[in-house]
């Protein structure tokens, strides 16, 4: 073989070669950074763009389909944060449509259903949730085989049929619990006391949301332990129990505070307004609801602008 052509074999080699290191290095470097998002999404949820800036510092063209799903997993998380659930629920579907039969492809159909469903289209949900269950079962993963439950879970919810939201997250919960999974059982109690809460069995509910508790300090997961305080607080409300309600309450936003989690803290607001409305403290009350609108308009959600 010519010397010459040899030497530009070996050069165009080095350079694929190089390149495809390149590009393991970068795949790798977003691995990182989804595997932070997701564990921000779960435990604290104050990080969601920072990762998402992260992610767009790479140019696509040199990255995996994985790589590119992953990045769209975090920007429909961040949709998700912006209460965009329409384009939260399409941005889940695009980044599933790059993958075949892959734990993350399950994940992204979930979530995508639950977007649907959060936005009312029940006849999308069913079909989103159809194709969902045939990857989940083929992966006989206890994960996803019990996100899948409590995603049913959630339908129900959505519909306020709450007493047949309960066996789906109590069968999402016994799945984690029969092969030692912690992570996921603090929302799966967290949901099964909300239901109960609604349903005013307030001892049931007290019961579930003190194991989510439980599970949520164990995991250092604060984001789902506000949310337990807040429901604990506002539990007592609906019985009438206000110094209760006040007693939690005051947990809730101290933790809220703490951690700088503007939303929980505008809740909190909210919540201590109706308390102090139930005691008839209307002055009291009136400045809560101040804050909280306050609050409402900086973080600029129009649903809580309204309810204050």
């Amino acid at each position: 073989m010519n010397s010459t052509i040899t030497t530009s074999i070996i050069a165009l080699l080095l350079v694929i070669m190089s390149a495809c290191g390149k590009n393991s290095t970068y795949d790798s470097q977003i691995e990182i950074i989804h595997e932070q998002a997701v564990k921000n999404h779960r435990t604290s949820r104050d990080s969601i763009p920072y990762f998402l800036n992260e992610c767009l510092k790479y140019d696509t063209l040199q990255l995996s389909d994985l790589s590119k799903a992953r990045i769209l997993h975090i920007k429909g998380l961040d949709y998700e944060a912006k209460l965009n659930y329409d384009s939260a629920g399409i941005t889940f579907l695009n980044a599933a449509s790059l993958l075949n039969d892959h734990t993350l492809k399950a994940t992204l159909l979930l979530r995508s259903a639950v977007d649907v469903l959060t936005n009312q289209e029940y006849k999308k949900y069913n079909h989103i949730m159809a194709d969902a269950e045939k990857l989940v079962n083929k992966l006989n993963d206890p994960i996803h085989l019990a996100a899948f439950q409590a995603k049913k879970g959630e339908y129900y919810i959505e519909i306020a049929a709450y007493e047949k939201a309960i066996p789906f997250f109590t069968k999402a919960d016994s799945i984690l619990e029969n092969h030692d999974i912690l992570i996921g059982r603090e929302y799966f109690q967290y949901r099964i006391g909300f239901s109960y809460r609604r349903l005013s069995k307030y001892s049931q509910a007290f019961d579930h949301i003190k194991k989510s508790i439980s599970f949520s300090t164990q995991l250092n997961n604060n984001y789902r332990l506000t949310l337990n305080l807040l429901d604990i607080s506002r539990m007592y409300r609906d019985a009438q129990r206000f110094d209760e309600a006040l007693k939690w309450e005051q947990k809730h936003l101290d933790l809220a505070t703490a951690h700088q989690n503007r939303e929980q803290i505008q809740r909190g607001y909210e919540n201590m307004g109706i308390i102090h409305a139930g005691k008839k403290d209307w002055d009291t009350a009136e400045t809560y609801f101040k804050k909280s609108l306050k609050m409402a308009i900086e973080i600029n959600e129009p649903a809580s602008v309204g309810d204050a």
